[in-house]
């Protein structure tokens, strides 16, 4: 993919969710490579991120809410060219414990927002002669297990919104793809890993990765160095693509 550094000069990228985890590191690879970068989020600011990071606090499954963060990051910095849809929420329930309350919470959060941050920014993209929407969904939308039924319903419709978007957005110069990342140490990962392996987050996470082809889980930046790619001129005619970053999780048979 080549180096990303100064790919980005004189963009402007929004990242929702980027207060923590891979969106936390998405918005600071951008900003790396040149990029201006907003991250809207519910959660505060974190008090490691560099100067030149524009925080913005707003819940995205609100169309008021988009609407404002977006005008604040135009108000700041112009103009906007990169989205990336990295907020989500995931929710481990047997259907027949679940509540309608918690698959709509999931549903909004994870598809339903990613198409409205895609359709309130998508003038704005247009102004700037085209752009990149990157849409972060998960290998659980091809790999799944019980009990995530609404996460992977998300995850998996974020993949049919990426490819009708970049069908439909492409002749105005805005190419749509999907990053699927594989298990990533993150919060919400550990947090897992702790219930998975009876209070011992180590045990699951070697079990896991005595099956991975490159043996190791993922780290956040990981992720952030793909999403840089695509949101760059060296991506120029990647549209539609659904990119498993996942050291060969969904090739294993």
């Amino acid at each position: 993919m080549g180096d990303a550094s100064s790919t980005l000069e004189g963009k402007v990228a929004l990242v929702t969710g980027g207060a923590v985890g891979i969106g936390a590191s998405v918005a600071r690879r951008l900003h790396e490579a040149g990029a201006a970068v907003a991250v809207v989020d519910v959660q505060a600011a974190p008090a490691s991120d560099p100067e030149g990071i524009l925080h913005v606090r707003a819940d995205i499954t609100d169309d008021a809410e988009i609407d404002s963060a977006l005008q604040t990051t135009l108000d700041r910095f112009g103009g906007l060219d990169i989205l990336v849809n990295n907020a989500g929420i995931i929710r481990f329930t047997p259907l027949q414990s679940l509540q309608r309350i918690e698959w709509d919470a999931v549903i909004s959060t994870n598809l339903t927002a990613p198409a409205f941050c895609a359709k309130a920014a998508l003038p704005h993209l247009v102004a700037r002669g085209g752009g990149s929407i990157i849409n972060i969904s998960s290998i659980q939308a091809v790999l799944t297990g019980p009990e995530f039924a609404a996460y992977a319903a998300s995850k998996t419709g974020l993949l049919g919104l990426t490819r009708s978007l970049a069908l439909e957005l492409g002749p105005l110069g805005i190419r749509v793809n999907a990053v699927l990342p594989g298990y990533v140490r993150t919060d919400l990962f550990m947090a897992d890993a702790d219930r998975l392996g009876d209070g011992d987050p180590q045990v699951f996470i070697e079990r896991l990765e005595s099956g991975i082809a490159l043996g190791r889980i993922g780290e956040p930046d990981d992720i952030a160095g793909v999403v840089a790619f695509l949101a760059s001129d060296q991506a120029r005619y990647v549209t539609g693509a659904a990119l498993a970053v996942d050291a060969g999780v969904t090739v294993r048979l």
